[in-house]
C-alpha cells in the first residue's frame, strides 16, 4: 500500500509480535521503537551492510531507551564483505563507541539467541545450553578480555562447533 509504514503492514498481518525479529531498522519512524518494545520485537543490527551501503550512524540508543532489545547480526555477501561476526563486532564498537564490551558481546550472544528464538537454549554459557566456542589467545587479563574480544584485537586460535573442534591454528 502506498504511504503505509512498513511497521503498519506487519501489525496488520498479525506479523508484530515476541516471535518477531526485524533486521536492520535504520531508519525508525516517530514512536516505532516504543512500537518494537511494546510488541516484544527483536530488532537484528547489522553494521557490515550497514558500514557497506554507508548510512548515517544506526539510532542504537534510541531504540535501546525505548526498550527494543537489539541483536548482532551479518547480512548476505551482497552487502558485506565477511560473514564474520567477530568483524561485525569490531564495527559495532567503532561505530558506537559509548558501547561497552559486555553490551556488544551480549547482543552477539545473549540477544542473537532471543533473535533466533533460542533463548534458553543457547546464548549464554551454562549447563545445559548448546555452545559453539572460539579459543581466542593473547596478552590480556580476566578485565581486558572482552575489549580485546569486541574489538577484534584478539586472534582466534581455535573453535569448537556442536562439541567438535573444528579449527586449531598452527602454532
Amino acid at each position: 500500500s502506498p504511504r503505509v509504514r512498513g511497521l503498519d503492514l506487519l501489525e496488520r498481518a498479525g506479523l508484530l509480535g515476541p516471535g518477531t525479529s526485524l533486521v536492520h531498522g535504520n531508519h525508525p519512524g516517530r514512536g516505532e521503537p516504543a512500537r518494537l518494545a511494546r510488541a516484544g520485537v527483536v530488532l537484528v543490527h547489522c553494521p557490515g551492510t550497514h558500514a557497506f551501503f554507508g548510512r548515517a550512524p544506526f539510532p542504537l540508543e534510541r531504540y535501546r531507551r525505548a526498550g527494543v532489545p537489539v541483536a548482532l547480526g551479518t547480512d548476505s555477501l551482497a552487502s558485506n564483505e565477511d560473514l564474520d561476526l567477530g568483524r561485525e563486532l569490531a564495527l559495532l564498537r567503532r561505530a558506537q563507541p559509548g558501547l561497552s564490551p559486555g553490551e556488544a558481546f551480549s547482543m552477539a550472544t545473549v540477544q542473537g539467541a532471543r533473535a533466533l528464538g533460542a533463548q534458553g537454549a543457547t546464548g549464554e554459557l551454562e549447563a545445559g545450553r548448546f555452545a559453539d566456542l572460539a579459543l581466542h589467545e593473547g596478552p590480556f587479563d580476566e578485565h581486558e578480555v572482552l575489549e580485546a574480544v569486541t574489538c577484534g584485537e584478539a586472534g582466534v586460535t581455535g573453535t569448537w562447533v556442536g562439541g567438535r573442534q573444528r579449527f586449531c591454528a598452527p602454532r
